[in-house]
C-alpha cells in the first residue's frame, strides 16, 4: 500500500500559486517512482482557491474541513507539509508534520521538522545552490516559488533527479477551455483590463508595496483614450472612490468571489496593478500582466510564468510606464 503525503497550501492567493511548481515537480518524480516508494499525494488549497486549483487536476485535491482534522485524531495522517504558518493546519494529527517554526506562533511548535527555508531570508543559504541556479536560470522561477522545492529534498529526492525530471513551461497547469461554471462577466472578451490597487490586504506596514491610487486612475484613462479598453477595478477595499467622471471604469471591488475573479481575468485583456494575489491569479490563467514593483522585486516574488509579466520597477510617475503599457495593450 502506498504511503500518503499531504500538502497544506499557503493561505494567501499569491503564495498558494507560487507553491504549485514544486507540487507539480514532486508529482512528476512520484509518477516515476518504484511502487515501494510511490506516495499518494493530497493537497489542501485555501478555501477561496479550492475550485481553481482543483480544476488543474495536479493530484487529489480536498477541502481541509474540520471533519478531516477530527478524524486524524483517531487515525493520524502519515506525513503533512504545512507550507505557511497560519493556524489553518493546526488541529491536524499526523505521524510527521513539517512546517516553519516561529517563536511568536505557539501552534508551530508542534511541527516535527522546521522548514526554515520557507523564510526567504534563509532560502538561499539553506537550499542547494545548484538547485536554485537551475530553477532560476532554466525554469525562470522566482525565489518565493523556489523555496517550496526544499520539501522535495526533504522527501529524499536529489537535485540531479529534479533537474532530470522537472518539466515546466506555458503548457503546464492548464485549465478547462471554458473556464469555470456558473458565472460570466457581462462584457466583451478582451475588451477590458483588470486593475488592482491593493496589496498585502491593506496592512499599514505594507503600504510601501502600493502605488498611489491616482496613478492607476490615470493609467485607466490613458488606456481608454489610446486603446478603447475599459478598466475593471477589483479588490476588497471600496476606498478610494472611483472618480465620477471615469465612465470607462467599472467598480467591482468587494463584489466578486475568487472564482468569479478568475473568470473575469480569463475574459480580460490582462492585469495591471501591484505585486499581490490577483497578479499571480492572472498569471496562472496565462493572462499578460503589468506589475508595479515598489518594495518587492520580480526576482524574489515574480509569478511562475514570468514571460507573461511586464515588470516596472519603482516608477516615479505614470509617464515611465507608458512604453510598457503599450507593449501590454498591443499583445
Amino acid at each position: 500500500m502506498s504511503k500518503s503525503i499531504y500538502f497544506v497550501l499557503p493561505n494567501r492567493i499569491g503564495d498558494a500559486i507560487l507553491s504549485l511548481p514544486a507540487i507539480l515537480c514532486f508529482k512528476q518524480l512520484n509518477d516515476l517512482a518504484d511502487l515501494q516508494v510511490k506516495r499518494e499525494i493530497t493537497i489542501f488549497p485555501p478555501d477561496n482557491l479550492f475550485e481553481i486549483i482543483w480544476s488543474l487536476k495536479i493530484c487529489k485535491t480536498l477541502n481541509l474541513e474540520e471533519i478531516i482534522k477530527v478524524h486524524s485524531w483517531f487515525k493520524p495522517l502519515e506525513e503533512v507539509f504545512a507550507l505557511d504558518t497560519s493556524s489553518r493546519s493546526f488541529g491536524i494529527r499526523a505521524k510527521q508534520i513539517h512546517g516553519e517554526k516561529i517563536k511568536q506562533k505557539w501552534s508551530t511548535q508542534f511541527y516535527t521538522k522546521d522548514l526554515k527555508y520557507l523564510d526567504l531570508a534563509h532560502t538561499t543559504e539553506l537550499l542547494d545552490t545548484e538547485l536554485i541556479n537551475f530553477l532560476t536560470q532554466e525554469k525562470k522561477l522566482s525565489l518565493a516559488s523556489i523555496r517550496y522545492f526544499g520539501c522535495i529534498l526533504d522527501l529524499g529526492y536529489k537535485v540531479e533527479q529534479i533537474k532530470e525530471v522537472f518539466a515546466f513551461d506555458l503548457n503546464s497547469l492548464s485549465f478547462p477551455i471554458d473556464g469555470f461554471n456558473g458565472w460570466e462577466p457581462n462584457l466583451a472578451k478582451n475588451n477590458y483590463v483588470v486593475f488592482c490597487m491593493e496589496a498585502a490586504y491593506g496592512r499599514k506596514q505594507e503600504a510601501k508595496r502600493r502605488w498611489n491610487e491616482e496613478n492607476y486612475f490615470k493609467l485607466a484613462e490613458y488606456i481608454y483614450e489610446k486603446h478603447g479598453l475599459l478598466s475593471i477595478f477589483i479588490g476588497l477595499d471600496k476606498k478610494p472612490l472611483i472618480p465620477n467622471s471615469a465612465k470607462y471604469i467599472i467598480d467591482q471591488r468587494n463584489k466578486l468571489t475568487t472564482v468569479q475573479l478568475a473568470q473575469l481575468m480569463l475574459y480580460s485583456k490582462g492585469y495591471i496593478g501591484n505585486d499581490t494575489g490577483p497578479l499571480h491569479l492572472a498569471n496562472l490563467l496565462k493572462k499578460p500582466s503589468v506589475c508595479i514593483y515598489l518594495s518587492t522585486s520580480p526576482n524574489n516574488y515574480g509569478p511562475i510564468f514570468p514571460q507573461l509579466n511586464f515588470p516596472i520597477i519603482q516608477p516615479e510617475n505614470i509617464e515611465q510606464t507608458f512604453e510598457t503599457i503599450e507593449k501590454f495593450c498591443n499583445i
